[in-house]
């Protein structure tokens, strides 16, 4: 894939009609079209645009990351057939040697690219078979049965006490924010006009007087000037106002008498 870029129908058609009038030799034999929802009237614009062009929507992926809810569970179910399969052939090993080659290359390890490029969750019954599948799996090695404590503990890593045979539900999360973590800083410099990554906060301010609301505002525009940065007095403007609302909460919840459960709505 030489380019991938996300536009409307409207404009693909903007697009494809200026380049038919430069050149009518149609090059668009390549070209895969990704739409969420697909219907007639879509299928008749590509077509008449250019029949070559081929309407994807349910297998659609980007080096081997799916783009949809529909294509992570399809790639899911394709890597659990795999390990199935790779399962079926560990019993004509050593017991030992098949545990190792199931903790440390047939389990988790064949899904850490999908897990960490993919929101797994949204398929949550195909990442349990794939759990109970390793389950499955080690008990047939040593013949032995779990319950599921015992699974629960066995999964934990060895340094907890377990056996590391980790639950594909239980890192799937965490390995999905460690890689948007890891590459924040590239989606930052990519989105940047889209969103800078700021918290969202609500103004509550409280009446102010002129003089006060001019000490902010020129307070505002100095750090606009010393920082370049246009946003600067709106930020500033947020950071009092959750100062304000934090004090509020503080005095609505000094009103109450001491309780656990208050103390954990109102983290203050």
């Amino acid at each position: 894939m030489d380019e991938i870029s996300y536009v409307s129908v409207t404009k693909i058609k903007e697009c494809f009609q200026k380049r038919f009038s430069n050149n009518p030799v149609n090059t668009f034999g390549k070209v895969r079209a990704i739409v969420q929802e697909i219907n007639g009237d879509i299928k008749n614009h590509f077509n008449q645009l250019s029949p070559d062009i081929k309407v994807l929507q349910d297998d659609i992926t980007l080096l081997g990351g799916p783009l949809n809810v529909q294509s992570t569970a399809k790639l899911l179910n394709q890597k659990h057939d795999e390990m199935k399969l790779l399962f079926s052939r560990l019993k004509f090993l050593q017991s030992h040697m098949a545990y190792f080659l199931l903790r440390n290359c047939f389990s988790i390890p064949k899904l850490t690219y999908l897990l960490r490029t993919s929101p797994a969750w949204a398929a949550i019954e195909i990442i349990n078979a794939i759990d109970r599948s390793i389950e499955v799996a080690f008990e047939f090695i040593y013949n032995i049965l779990f319950d599921e404590q015992q699974w629960c503990i066995a999964s934990l890593p060895i340094k907890f006490g377990g056996l590391g045979l980790r639950k594909a539900s239980d890192i799937m999360l965490s390995a999905f924010l460690a890689s948007v973590n890891s590459v924040l800083a590239l989606i930052t410099l990519m989105l940047q006009n889209i969103t800078d990554g700021k918290s969202f906060a609500v103004k509550t301010l409280g009446p102010w007087s002129n003089s006060a609301r001019n000490f902010v505002n020129e307070l505002g525009h100095t750090m606009m000037v010393g920082t370049e940065d246009a946003r600067s007095k709106q930020f500033f403007i947020q950071r009092i106002s959750l100062a304000i609302q934090r004090g509020n909460a503080a005095s609505v919840m000094g009103t109450f008498p001491p309780s656990v459960a208050i103390e954990e709505i109102f983290l203050l």
